[in-house]
Formats: structure tokens, C-alpha cells, sequence
């Protein structure tokens, strides 16, 4: 009997913990004092810009992984300093202040100090973007800038994104499963009828 009940209780707290989701990683974030010309040195692209659209994505770290949340910020280029040459640029950034994100308004201006992830997406955070209105010491390092050169418009992009969010994926997948069942419960009942 102890032993039963041992066992239902080891069962319990092991369920309990598969059950339980674990809290999300988060780090504090603090700016280093950076000058406008080491900021300039470092990044791998650096514009001006109005925020056009900002969206919330969520990716899985990894198969298993707990889900990562992050924000993609679309850009309208007014001017350029490096690396970008083109009229609207998504950036992305993790979202919370205290993971070291930034709270983009829809229609601000920003001074944009961006860097580029192994995977080719740029990123920027609470250290390394500013309000265009705050900017005046970088803007005068770094002079007037240029415009771009390259028109696009990158609302597609943005669409994409949606498609690719974590919570979207599982839902079609939810769902195609769903279809493939009811397919191969419909394909085995005619067979069925048609062996009887």
C-alpha cells in the first residue's frame, strides 16, 4: 500500500513538472556610455527611419525549446549611414525593455543602429536605437547621410512573418492533420462498403 502511494505521488510531481511550462529566460538590460562613432564602427547597418509597422513573432528556440519572442520593426529609410541602400528595412529587436528590446511607436522617427544575426536578420535594441528627436550628437558624427537608392516595399515581408510565427505554424499543422485524418477515415469507410 506505502508503496502505491509513493508511486502516485512520484507519478503526480513528475506530471506536475512535464505540465508546468517553465518560465521564459529574461536578462536585465544596462546601456554602456557608447559614442556615436564607436556605435558606427560596430553596426552593420546604421539609417534613419519612421516605423511603418511593428509585429510580434514567436519562434521556438530549437525542436524543444522554450518559445522566444521577438519584434519586427518595418522601416520607412529616409536616411543612410551604412549598409542599407534601400527605402524600407525590417529590424528586429526581443520585444521587452528588459531584455534589452526597444518599444517602437508606429509613425516615430529613429536613428537606428543595427546589427546582423548569423542568419542575415538585423537586430537592434534598447542601446543602439533612439528617438530621432534625441539623436542630435550622433546626427552631428555622422553628417547628413544619404538616401536610397533602391525602392521596395516590403509589406510582403512583414505578411511572411505572420506566416511564420510559432502559434500559426502549429495551427496549420493542427489542422492538416485534421484534414489527413478525416481523408483516410472517408478513404477506409469506402473501402469498407465496397469489400461488404
Amino acid at each position: 500500500m506505502r508503496k502505491s502511494i509513493a508511486l502516485f505521488f512520484l507519478a503526480l510531481y513528475a506530471a506536475a513538472g512535464i505540465a508546468i511550462p517553465s518560465p521564459s529566460v529574461s536578462y536585465a538590460c544596462s546601456c554602456a556610455d557608447v559614442q556615436p562613432d564607436e556605435a558606427l564602427a560596430g553596426a552593420k547597418l546604421v539609417f534613419a527611419g519612421e516605423v511603418l509597422r511593428v509585429k510580434e513573432q514567436q519562434r521556438p528556440a530549437g525542436i524543444l525549446g522554450p518559445i522566444e519572442y521577438r519584434e519586427a520593426n518595418q522601416f520607412k529609410v529616409t536616411a543612410l549611414w551604412k549598409g542599407v541602400d534601400q527605402s524600407e528595412q525590417i529590424v528586429f529587436d526581443n520585444g521587452s525593455e528588459s531584455s534589452c528590446g526597444i518599444d517602437f511607436k508606429v509613425g516615430t522617427r529613429y536613428l537606428v543602429y543595427a546589427y546582423q544575426e548569423r542568419n542575415g536578420d538585423a537586430y537592434t535594441g534598447l542601446c543602439s536605437a533612439k528617438e530621432l528627436a534625441a539623436a542630435g550628437d550622433d546626427l552631428r558624427m555622422l553628417g547628413p547621410g544619404s538616401e536610397p537608392q533602391r525602392i521596395v516595399d516590403l509589406d510582403g515581408d512583414m505578411r511572411w512573418l505572420f506566416i511564420q510565427d510559432y502559434g500559426v505554424v502549429l495551427l496549420l499543422g493542427v489542422l492538416g492533420l485534421v484534414v489527413l485524418l478525416i481523408a483516410a477515415s472517408l478513404t477506409w469507410r469506402r473501402r469498407r462498403k465496397k469489400q461488404a
